[in-house]
């Protein structure tokens, strides 16, 4: 076991004893890739309330999971990244795969009263309206055009988020999409959906006019 494993346990181990005292959960378990190595790992993670905290004090970098759901039997994978923010209490956005066949995009957050649809731009380009529906507590936004969505992810290095909230006032989640691509290559395979190399090909594979 490797000092950086041991630190990223002992870390792992206080934010899940937080994160229970805080919310309570149950344990899930996660197969993952170590984006270094390519070793398959499996991790018991607590996912709902260890996002919530570790997303509001560290942010994270991109990972995928696959896991099962302990009631359903139904196979999910996902990508996901997270940012600090203390108006949001923290948020991630992930990319989900459930059944092999539901494909989603949503952002989720602590808790904000958002008074209109969030804008958002990818890198330099002009900011546009995020056509979004919320879930039922509140606590996601769920992406229209989840799939053009989820390839503008894989191709861009950034990606900012501005949320309207009370008395006309916004707040910003800044998302780095550094090694984004991989693991989001996963959800799309996971729900039988061309990788972004087999899109890019597809695209580029025109037939010869007719002569």
């Amino acid at each position: 076991m490797t000092t950086t494993f041991r630190i990223k346990a002992a870390i792992l181990a206080a934010l899940v004893a937080v994160s229970a005292s805080a919310f309570g959960s149950e344990l899930s378990r996660c197969e993952s890739v170590d984006d270094f190595t390519d070793e398959e790992l499996t991790e018991a993670v607590v996912l709902a309330a260890l996002a919530a905290v570790s997303a509001s004090i560290f942010g994270s970098e991109w990972s995928s999971c696959k896991s099962v759901d302990d009631f359903t039997d139904e196979e999910l994978t996902f990508a996901s990244a997270s940012v600090p923010n203390f108006v949001t209490n923290g948020a991630s956005l992930h990319v989900r795969c459930s059944g092999g066949k539901d494909f989603e995009v949503f952002l989720a957050f602590g808790h904000l009263d958002l008074t209109g649809n969030p804008d958002y731009r990818f890198d330099d380009s002009p900011p546009a309206t995020l056509n979004v529906s919320d879930s039922e507590g509140g606590t996601a936004l769920f992406v229209s055009g989840e799939e053009g969505f989820a390839r503008s992810l894989q191709t861009s290095d950034r990606l900012r988020v501005s949320l309207p909230y009370h008395w006309h006032e916004r707040t910003m989640l800044d998302f780095d999409l550094t090694g984004s691509s991989g693991h989001i290559d996963r959800v799309f395979a996971a729900c039988g959906k061309r990788t972004l190399a087999q899109h890019l090909a597809a695209a580029t594979d025109v037939p010869p006019p007719l002569r």
